[in-house]
């Protein structure tokens, strides 16, 4: 008579793989790296300008230790070499400087702004990443209406940087308007800046909910940046919001594309609506980024005046490689054998969509590739070269084993 074994042949069932508490700290420090660059203006009006670079130069001697000890995967032979060049090139510049002082501060701010986006790119993968920068957005986003509320009901006047008492000697870090219809500025000061912030937002948390999050949450989130980016009345921030909808559009009809040479034909469009873009903006620029704020010079303008004919060159250079391998990082379908049938992600969408935000608004001022933009398009180009497939490969696979994400064997 056979006799059946009463254990099975299998392994005995086992409490999934969690993530430890290390990793958990370090996804919330790369959150906080992402707020204090968005919001780099905010620390300024909250705390100083000296404070806050303090607080900066800290923050990256953090993740540099961080980096250290962690040692995430990264292939040192696909460096973006445009951006080293650059923050090279503007080193250099400050031997001729002649405000030496506040020329190497912006220098260190520079450099370490470059470090912690490489840092942020390194040691998150692409889902995380994104992830990490919808809750930094969440973040500034909230903050912002909480502070408006805030000054309206309680201080029911212009509040000027520092908190001090309301004075018209200089400009208010925050008018105060939000219940008497007037522009509003937010954590950030600045009208236009809080505008593309939460056009941002609203591109980020789409993406995530097109990537399967949770739609209720993030709808609320696109609802309150949605207010915000209204209330801003920043004539750059709609035009930026028109760009995205015109790459938006392009790149899913890329990605339909199944005929051989159906693309040409959208790429023939696409140019000639850009060029018809561009030249309105160069002819109308007055007309269009002064409607509703300040005028002001774009990056390239101050980028020459501080180093050179050089520097612009370099920093067009890094866009437009940033831009073009964005391009097909989103129209591309995935792939890396034989096999040609991946669906596209979602994510890959955001470092184009990113790029255009980045483009109409340093045409419109100088602070979008010099602050809070270096960071994305550092990070954003560093994260495209090393992990042009979202999820396969070394820099994405590795650490997701390490975080329980994915078995080794898988």
């Amino acid at each position: 008579m056979a006799v059946y074994t009463k254990h099975p042949v299998s392994a005995p069932p086992a409490a999934p793989v969690r993530e430890k508490t290390g990793h958990l700290l370090l996804r919330a420090w790369c959150v906080f790296v992402l707020f204090l660059a968005v919001t780099g203006a905010a620390w300024v009006d909250a705390v100083g300008a000296t404070i806050a670079s303090l607080i900066a130069v800290a923050a990256g001697a953090v993740s540099i230790g961080l980096w250290f000890a962690v040692r995430p995967y990264i292939e040192w032979r696909r460096l973006p070499v445009f951006p080293i060049a650059y923050v090279l090139w503007a080193g250099l510049c400050l031997i001729w400087s002649t405000s030496l002082a506040a020329s190497a501060v912006s220098w260190v701010l520079l450099v370490v702004t470059m470090v912690q986006a490489v840092f942020v790119a390194s040691v998150l993968t692409w889902r995380e990443l994104v992830r990490a920068v919808s809750s930094a957005l969440k973040w500034a986003i909230g903050l912002s209406l909480v502070f408006e509320l805030a000054v309206a009901i309680f201080v029911q006047e212009p509040l000027m940087p520092g908190f001090i008492a309301p004075s018209r000697t200089g400009q208010a870090w925050s008018e105060g308007a939000l219940f008497t219809g007037g522009r509003i500025q937010g954590i950030f000061g600045d009208s236009n800046l809080l505008a593309v912030m939460a056009l941002i937002a609203i591109v980020v948390f789409a993406i995530r909910i097109a990537n399967g999050a949770p739609r209720v949450e993030l709808g609320i989130w696109i609802a309150l940046s949605a207010f915000l980016l209204v209330r801003a009345q920043s004539g750059t921030a709609y035009v930026a919001a028109a760009a995205v909808a015109v790459v938006l559009i392009t790149v899913l009809l890329m990605r339909r594309a199944k005929r051989p040479g159906e693309r040409t034909g959208y790429y023939i469009g696409f140019v000639v609506v850009a060029l018809a873009g561009a030249a309105a903006v160069w002819i109308w620029h007055d007309a269009i980024f002064t409607a509703f704020e300040r005028a002001s010079d774009n990056v390239w303008v101050d980028v020459s005046s501080r180093f050179g004919v050089t520097g612009a060159i370099l920093l067009t250079l890094s866009y437009l490689v940033f831009v073009w391998r964005a391009w097909f990082f989103a129209v591309d379908r995935p792939r890396w054998d034989l096999r040609a049938d991946r669906p596209y992600s979602s994510l890959t969408l955001l470092p184009t969509l990113l790029g255009v935000v980045l483009l109409v608004q340093g045409i419109a001022q100088s602070g979008a590739l010099l602050l809070w933009g270096w960071m994305f398009l550092v990070m954003f180009a560093f994260k495209v070269i090393q992990a042009p497939h979202i999820g396969f490969g070394p820099a994405e696979q590795s650490i997701a084993i390490e975080r329980g994400e994915l078995h080794p064997s898988g």
